[in-house]
This record gives structure tokens, sequence and C-alpha cells, in this order.
């Protein structure tokens, strides 16, 4: 099936959708918030509005939040976060607008995956999602025409969105998984259309606006993601991004290496740059997510897993009770 079948067949977007709705409806706290930062990017990439900024903060009080993003700075900016304390201002300081919508986006989408999946499935997916979590990020910090934002939703977004194949179909799902074979590839987009009717990065294109990202944002995503089916999307196309970005987390996952490709328009890394995700890599797929820091909340708060010599912690701030709930229940 060619690429312009399955981005126009409506059976399977019918068949995306509902597995999408598994996912269930975000709370307003977190959709508000990202759509308001998506806002921000494009009135300024650098610069929050004082109703983002509020937003954001607003969140950033709640431990359930503040302490996994904590962990996600160590990973991601571990120069920045040098003090015992790390406020929720100064959390905000180390991102711009559209890298803390990608944060809040997986984090939230992360939550709600583990909080509905089967453990005995979630656990080696949340693995996986975990490690290109990492790598996604890396490599949009360590190329910056990728971005940090393009690499953390393609590597995240890739396997959150397999999830709700667990939740609507649990038996084509294990067919799907023994079709992969316990040492094959983490995914394969054209075993979910023979077995599922469609694509994680279909189901994706749901999910990614429903979260606030709009639609615009969501189909540079999940076109990248589709297009490892086919040919790959025009370098200047923001599809480009993503494409490029799952070729590396996909190569560094199994390999620990540059990606075999021809690398197009300044999609490459500086020479430090290169040899510090060569590194970061290995380390992830010899061990593991770095701070695991997805899988953080607040029972992780002061210094569960920080190393000795670098603890930090998140201060108590008041939080209104219903948002807290709201949070602890996504």
């Amino acid at each position: 099936m060619s690429i312009e079948e399955l981005t126009q067949d409506p059976k399977i977007w019918e068949v995306a959708r509902y597995f999408a709705i598994a996912m269930g409806e975000v709370p307003n706290s977190f959709s508000a918030t990202i759509r308001t930062l998506m806002g921000d990017h494009q009135k300024d990439p650098e610069q929050y509005s004082r109703g983002g900024g509020f937003l954001a903060t607003r969140l950033l009080k709640s431990p359930s939040l503040a302490v996994p993003l904590l962990f996600a700075s160590k990973t991601f900016h571990p120069d920045k976060v040098r003090s015992e304390t790390v406020t929720p201002a100064e959390l905000l300081s180390m991102y711009r607008p559209l890298e803390l919508a990608a944060l809040f986006g997986t984090m939230y989408a992360f939550r709600k995956a583990r909080r509905r999946a089967p453990a005995d499935s979630w656990a080696p997916l949340a693995k996986v999602l975990m490690d290109a979590s990492d790598l996604g990020g890396l490599v949009g910090l360590a190329i910056p025409k990728i971005g940090f934002a393009h690499g953390l939703l393609a590597g995240a977004f890739t396997y959150i969105s397999i999830t709700p194949f667990i939740l609507q179909n649990p038996k084509a799902y294990k067919e799907y998984r023994r079709k992969l074979g316990s040492k094959g590839p983490r995914y394969d987009m054209k075993a979910e259309i023979e077995t599922l009717g469609c694509t994680h990065a279909h189901v994706a294109s749901f999910i990614l606006p429903s979260l606030g990202f709009g639609v615009d944002l969501a189909q540079s995503v999940t076109e990248g993601m589709m297009a490892e089916l086919g040919a790959a999307p025009p370098v200047e196309s923001p599809a480009y991004k993503s494409y490029i970005a799952m070729m590396w987390i996909n190569s560094l996952l199994k390999s620990g290496e540059v990606p075999d490709i021809t690398h197009k328009g300044g999609f490459y890394p500086l020479k430090a740059d290169l040899d510090n995700l060569l590194s970061a890599a290995n380390a992830i797929k010899n061990s593991g997510s770095t701070y695991a820091w997805l899988d953080k909340g607040k029972v992780d708060e002061p210094s569960g897993a920080a190393t000795s010599g670098d603890e930090a912690e998140i201060p108590a701030e008041e939080i209104p009770e219903e948002l807290q709930k709201e949070i602890d229940n996504s």
C-alpha cells in the first residue's frame, strides 16, 4: 500500500480514530496550557506570554509534574540543574514554549497510557518508550534543525500511540507482537496495517491534536513517522524533522551508531555534539533511560533517583485541590 493510499483511505482513518478514543478526553488543565504555549511559540519562539507562563507555572506547582520535569532537565540540561532547590520558574527558564509544550504533552500521555494499559503489556512498551523519548530529545538538541520538541514528540509518540492497540484490541496486538518476534523490530507499520488496520502514526494524528498541539504540528510529526514506509519527505518539509529524528532514534536504539543514510541540509551534529550524543546513546542502549524521568512522580521527591552530590528538590507550593486531583487522575 502506497503512502498516498495510507493517507487517503477513509477506512484506515476510522480505525485509527477508534483506537485513539481509548486514550480518553484530555483535561483542560493540560490542553489549554499546551494550546497557549503553542500560541506563544507562533508569536515568539523564545518568549512566554503572561498567560502561557501563568498556566505552565500553575501546573508545575504540582510535584506530580514538577518532579518528572526535574529529572527530564537532569537528562537534557544537566549543566542547568545545579542547586539543591529548583523552583517552577527556574524549570520554566530551561525551555522554550514549544519545548515545554512537548514535555507536558508527553508526560500527560505517558501517565494516561500507564494508568490504562495492563501491566504485562505495558512494561516492555514503557521501557522502549522511555529510551526513545530520551534519545529523541537528545537527537533534537544535537541537531538543531530537528529541534528538541520534534525529536521528543517523534520518539515518544511512536510508542505512546501503540498503547491504544493494547487497549482496544488486545488479541490483535498479541498477534502483531508475535509477527515481530522477540528479537525483531520494536514496531513494524506494515504489520500494523495487516493486523490492526492502521499504523501507530495514524493513531498519533488524533492523539496529538487532542492534547492541544494543533493540526499542523501533528501532521508534521505523523507524516514524518509514516514516511518510513515510502520516500523521505522533502528536506524543506516540517515532516522531514520527525522523519530524520526517527532514523537517528532507531539506529541509536539498535546499534548505538549514526544511521546509514545520506545526511542532507545540515541535519547532522557538530563533532562535539555527535560525540556526546553517541556516548549518551550507548549508555541508554546498555542501561536504559538515564533517570527514567517519565516514570517519576511525587513519591520520588526530593532526591529519590538523583545522584550523590547532584541532588535537587522541588519546594512545596500550594496548588488548587481540584487541579491537583485532575493531575493525579491523568
